[in-house]
């Protein structure tokens, strides 16, 4: 997560009259939010540069988090909360491109897991004839189908094997190696189950993104918030 308090304003604020610094923690709360909200923009603009065609969850995924007179710092981070049908964790599933380095166990993932069909320390890849949707995922439906297929449902009564679709490889010594579909072509591998996570390289600079945002936006966003916050005041003294 980024924060956002007001720094490198000193001199500005040093040179505020009686008029303005009675308006100052107004204005620092404005500052702060506009500014995350130039950022949150920003971030926008990236994901869509650095991600080949990311989904609408994905591109709208940053979110902020407002400051206020009392404690003005804002905050910009990545949507946190699965969202039904909306995509899912986007701070999970982005951080390891943000922060590099091998990726931590999905939730599907760890679902397997609970049930011993995945062991601790494995993860799962697709395979090459997994259908994919048009951004290169594996689509939440098929997630979910498979997980109630090989019963790993955390709702025991949404696991079923009407019109199984997905089951477990097995191999000769009885170890699992991952999940086969069957579809109108045949009999194919849907997913693969790894013991090593997988890699990413560090791409979507968020962190750098936002602090050359704050740098170019601060001072910028401080002097209209500023004028702002000193016309409200005005207006208000002369509406009394």
């Amino acid at each position: 997560m980024f924060d956002f308090e007001t720094q490198g304003l000193d001199q500005a604020i040093k040179d505020l009259d009686a008029l303005e610094r009675e308006q100052l923690p107004f204005a620092l709360a404005l500052t702060a939010t506009w500014t995350a909200q130039d950022v949150q923009v920003a971030e926008k603009k990236l994901i869509s540069n650095v991600f080949d065609n990311p989904n609408r969850y994905t591109k709208n995924s940053v979110y902020i988090k407002s400051a206020t007179k009392n404690n003005p710092v804002a905050a910009v981070w990545l949507k946190d909360e699965w969202a039904t049908a909306k995509g899912g964790n986007a701070a999970e599933y982005l951080s390891p491109h943000i922060f590099g380095g091998p990726r931590k166990n999905k939730r599907f993932e760890k679902a397997m897991q609970r049930r011993g069909l995945l062991k601790l320390g494995q993860f799962t890849v697709p395979a090459k004839p997994a259908k994919r949707d048009r951004f290169g995922n594996i689509s939440r439906g098929q997630i979910g189908k498979m997980l109630s297929n090989i019963g790993a449902q955390h709702d025991q009564q949404q696991n079923s094997k009407r019109g199984i679709s997905y089951f477990l490889f097995e191999n000769n010594d009885g170890s699992l190696s991952g999940v086969w579909q069957r579809t109108a072509n045949g009999i194919m591998p849907f997913l693969l189950f790894v013991d090593q996570a997988p890699k990413y390289q560090k791409r979507f600079r968020f962190f750098e993104m936002a602090n050359r945002t704050m740098n170019k936006r601060m001072q910028i966003n401080f002097h209209r918030a500023m004028n702002h916050a000193i016309g409200s005041s005005l207006g208000s003294k002369r509406a009394a």
